[in-house]
């Protein structure tokens, strides 16, 4: 016979029960209307192994699940086929809580940039997607790699990767974008320098028009920060207050800072029920390794 310990230590964390708090599933409902939830999420360094982490498969789909999200933006994903596995887990689960989930489970689809959009490091390129549900009826309709604008004569250094979503008759545009803003120069207004403005224009030439517009990702700031003064001159408006920590681990898990915003053109205002924040909440397992011990997060941001 066999004791726990000895099962523990033959087969490590894996031998542990995943345990999560039981969260009411989210009504796609608020007054009286229905709701879609937006959510990014920046998975830190996430290749096609990690993705194949049961215990990051389990915390990324029951965390999506449990609050209820119908689109995901996410960010810094080293292979395309990640993003695949993951939306293969939502879909047909292997994890055990995510199979026992019994609130809306949807049919899910995932949409990968074709070519990476930055590197991370010098080897390591950077791609963005989108997990999304079908079955709410989100469908495609666009979907591009911005790297060019006509008001900054070179190539983006981060490219914006922009998916057109349809729902019933109507459609929004999601940006997803990776940058750091810290490293913006603000001293000077002139046009040889390289500013938010020009997301804003790259996305304006590829949809002429275009008004329904949400621009989300990991921007290593808070939406309190200059560089994004020229998006808010254009009405566009954050998601988060600027004091919202995004960022989580183990040693502190209320976060130390602001990371990653979402931010709502103009036109989207009249359609935001006012509910935003951040998810804190079963983002760890006992199967996802924690320097030398195990119990980790998924990722060392948060969902938003």
């Amino acid at each position: 016979d066999m004791t726990q310990e000895d099962l523990a230590s033959l087969y490590g964390p894996l031998s542990r029960r995943s345990f999560r708090n039981k969260k009411r599933p989210v009504l796609f409902r608020k007054y009286n209307r229905a709701i879609m939830r937006v959510g990014s999420w920046n998975l830190d360094m996430c290749s096609l192994s990690k993705a194949e982490n049961p215990g990051v498969r389990e915390v990324i789909a029951m965390s999506i699940l449990e609050n209820g999200l119908s689109v995901v933006a996410v960010q810094e994903l080293l292979d395309a086929e990640a993003l695949v596995k993951l939306c293969e887990e939502l879909n047909t689960p292997v994890a055990p809580n995510v199979k026992k989930w019994s609130g809306h489970r949807g049919n899910w689809k995932c949409a990968v940039s074709s070519q990476p959009v930055r590197k991370l490091t010098d080897a390591t390129p950077e791609h963005l997607g989108f997990l999304y549900d079908a079955s709410r009826g989100l469908d495609i309709s666009n979907i591009a790699i911005l790297d060019r604008c006509r008001g900054w004569p070179h190539a983006l250094t981060d490219k914006i990767f922009l998916v057109s979503f349809k729902v019933g008759s109507g459609e929004f545009v999601l940006v997803n974008l990776d940058t750091d803003v810290t490293c913006l120069d603000l001293s000077s207004s002139s046009g040889d320098k390289f500013s938010l403005s020009h997301v804003l224009e790259a996305v304006e030439e590829f949809m002429p028009g275009e008004k329904d517009i949400m621009i989300m990702g990991s921007f290593n700031a808070g939406p309190d920060h200059p560089a994004f003064t020229p998006w808010k001159e254009q009405g566009y408006q954050s998601a988060l207050v600027a004091d919202s920590c995004t960022n989580i681990s183990t040693r502190h898990p209320e976060g130390t800072s602001t990371q990653q915003v979402i931010w709502f053109g103009p036109q989207i205002h009249k359609l935001l029920t006012g509910e935003a924040g951040v998810v804190r909440q079963g983002l760890t397992s006992p199967w996802i390794p924690d320097g030398w011990s195990w119990g980790g997060t998924a990722s060392s941001h948060c969902p938003i």
